[in-house]
């Protein structure tokens, strides 16, 4: 009885549908709750620090602006190191003024490290 049914396993496997998809011409929808990088409004940042003592990796570091930026930015502000982040949320959840928040960008892969790290720099005219 069983060779018949691993027979039938068999050929049921080989008309199912694969579990895999054809990435990147296919891409699973993301859940709306995910966590992933993160998006800092720097206009609404009060620069209290608390995301950098929440973050149990050490991946936000306050720090201050290019001094092209410091006579309208004169505090200091969260740069991200997204390769030590654990993508917890802790600072999304105790953000006073709600500046950070969490994205669905799962596409964080890159051969450039340095593009890991999210310089709190201000939005350019006509970006998004």
């Amino acid at each position: 009885m069983s060779m018949v049914k691993t027979l039938w396993v068999l050929v049921e496997g080989l008309f199912s549908k694969p579990m895999t998809i054809k990435f990147p011409h296919e891409a699973i929808e993301i859940p709306d709750a995910y966590r992933g990088e993160h998006k800092f409004d720097i206009d609404r940042c009060a620069s209290c620090g608390f995301c950098a003592e929440i973050c149990p990796n050490k991946a936000i570091e306050m720090v201050k602006l290019p001094e092209q930026y410091t006579q309208k930015y004169k505090k200091t502000y969260p740069r991200i190191d997204l390769r030590k982040c654990c993508f917890c949320a802790l600072c999304q959840d105790i953000c006073v003024k709600k500046c950070l928040k969490m994205t669905k960008n799962v596409f964080l892969a890159t051969p450039d490290p340095a593009s890991l790290i999210k310089d709190p720099m201000p939005k350019v005219q006509g970006e998004e």
